[in-house]
């Protein structure tokens, strides 16, 4: 075999390649374009091709990169092979298209005393792989966009060996290092007690009718007692080489979701709670304006008025217009509509105290609740019932204490409802509210903190 069949050769393969082949001569500046060279870059195809030319189809931004490239390929010291991409700006139609150009320069002399004489390489167009891969970036870009805006993390199961593909994601939303090597047994640790159980009871009802996607949400608890909801939705994969059975899916944080959820059956609660109570003092009030009266034109002035002052306290105890609030001022409005003109069953002594914001709210619901029960249940429900109230204050907080007396006897719950479970465990915060039911009367003491 001979030098041409060599060149034969390398037609027939550069043919089948659809590869263009250029030749450089350094010393004259003019090129040799193969028919399929100067097809990509729309040369006449009877033309003699120069530097200028050639300059003049490659696009205007990748002129200095292509030219350094050249540079290092025919400097003796370097003779760099690089294959490298660039566009080219069609001579006859203007049309841009991606290039792929491998190429290497002929020497004479060894060494750095050498000097290139030529720059020989191939043109290939790879203008559809170019924009295939741009489309496979953008949509992996637009997918991972997705995914932090969603707060999501994508997630992948060996069935056969029970390992999780691990990610920074999936790391962060089960509260782990973003880097820490995290197992399927680690996630596991992280679900709430009995989670773990019931998706696998529900994985197996899905199974069994031929399903093979599953949606779900469990709750997590991390060791340092944070709460986190998850929306869980899988599907089996289809196998590959290495994972022949497998499961793929995504996590959401939807905790936002789920605290917006129980704040709002919380409101829902407690709405439908305060009606009921408000019926009820109506009720009472009711019978305390007429009980005895034969001038009903003067009960039915005492029955407006209660009214009318415990819409004011109603209003008190959900306004947001307390801050800095004198303590005496605020107590004054919420028991206004428990008092007769014949009967004052109140007795209030403490020192003067203004209180923020948070701490006027706070006090204002559980005075009105402490009133609802007294006026439904205790010392409020008779006549010759009697409540006092007391305070004394530090610099740091209040002690403010609700005692009654002369009621029915005191019956001890069985069950706390919604009004005594906000009162002890949801206004003040664990510890601040001590209710006691003494034979006597009802007791309560509160622990307000006069700062934020």
């Amino acid at each position: 075999m001979g030098e041409n069949d060599d060149i034969r050769r390398f037609e027939v393969a550069a043919h089948a390649a659809s590869l263009g082949v250029w030749d450089w001569d350094l010393a004259t500046n003019i090129f040799f374009f193969s028919g399929r060279a100067k097809e990509i870059c729309g040369f006449d195809a009877t033309a003699e091709i120069t530097f200028d030319q050639v300059r003049a189809v490659t696009h205007p931004e990748d002129h200095s990169r292509t030219s350094q490239m050249a540079i290092r390929a025919i400097d003796p010291l370097l003779r760099e092979k690089v294959p490298y991409r660039y566009r080219v700006v069609r001579a006859d139609t203007g049309e841009t298209r991606w290039v792929l150009a491998h190429g290497e320069a002929i020497f004479e002399g060894e060494g750095s005393g050498g000097s290139a004489t030529r720059y020989i390489g191939t043109l290939q167009d790879i203008t559809a792989q170019h924009n295939a891969e741009q489309a496979l970036i953008e949509s992996e870009a637009r997918l991972r966009y997705a995914i932090e805006a969603g707060k999501m993390a994508v997630w992948e199961i060996d069935l056969d060996r029970d390992a999780i593909t691990p990610s920074p994601d999936l790391n962060t939303l089960c509260g782990f290092p973003p880097d820490a090597p995290v197992s399927l047994d680690d996630i596991r640790s992280r679900y709430a007690p009995g989670e773990e159980e019931r998706i696998e009871q529900e994985a197996a009802a899905l199974r069994a009718l031929g399903e093979t996607r599953i949606q779900t949400t469990f709750r997590q608890l991390w060791p340092d007692g944070t709460e986190k909801w998850l929306l869980l939705r899988a599907t089996a994969a289809p196998p590959t080489e290495t994972i022949p059975n497998r499961v793929i899916g995504v996590l959401i944080d939807i905790t936002a979701q789920k605290l917006a959820e129980r704040k709002a059956a919380l409101i829902a609660g407690e709405m439908q709670h305060r009606v009921k109570n408000a019926l009820s003092v109506v009720q009472s009030l009711a019978v305390q304006s007429f009980r005895n009266k034969t001038d009903l034109g003067e009960a039915k002035d005492a029955f407006l008025g209660r009214v009318r002052a415990l819409s004011a306290a109603t209003e008190t105890v959900t306004s947001e217009g307390w801050a800095d609030s004198d303590l005496r001022e605020l107590l004054e409005v919420i028991i206004a509509p428990y008092k007769g003109g014949d009967h004052d069953a109140f007795a209030v002594a403490g020192p003067a105290v203004r209180l923020s914001k948070k701490a006027a709210t706070a006090v204002s619901l559980g005075l009105h609740e402490l009133c609802t029960n007294a006026v439904k249940y205790g010392a409020l429900s008779v006549p010759e019932g009697h409540v006092d109230i007391s305070w004394r204050a530090s610099a740091e907080q209040v002690d403010l204490q609700w005692k009654e007396s002369g009621g029915p006897a005191v019956v001890v719950p069985e069950n706390s409802g919604f009004g005594l479970s906000m009162l002890t465990r949801g206004l003040l915060g664990p510890g601040a509210v001590d209710l006691s039911f003494s034979p006597l009367g009802v007791v309560c003491r509160m622990h307000v903190k006069l700062a934020d």
